[in-house]
């Protein structure tokens, strides 16, 4: 089964290769979707893939950061199963 998360890092997430950390993390683990930058300065990162794989991205995101990101929160928004199909990823992109 398919699942999606929606996840918001908050803190000093920009400017310091937080999106290419996840975009690597994210491949290592088979997952698709992608990170961009938000306004308010967090990253938001929406996954595809298997619910074990996006529990151990969400813990590595709160365990392993790049050398000059500061980490405040890492929250997970919405987590839900995806029916057959409903895959819209092909990668994970930044964005």
């Amino acid at each position: 089964m398919v699942f999606e998360a929606r996840i918001l890092v908050s803190g000093d997430v920009t400017g310091v290769g937080y999106r290419s950390f996840c975009k690597r993390l994210a491949q290592e683990l088979g997952l698709k979707g992608y990170a961009k930058n938000l306004p308010n300065g967090g990253v938001e990162v929406l996954v595809q893939g298997q619910k074990e794989k996006i529990d151990a991205l969400v813990q590595a995101l709160k365990q392993r950061k790049p050398f000059l990101a500061r980490i405040e929160k890492v929250q997970v928004l919405e987590q839900k199963n995806l029916r057959s199909g409903e895959e819209t990823f092909v990668y994970f992109e930044i964005q």
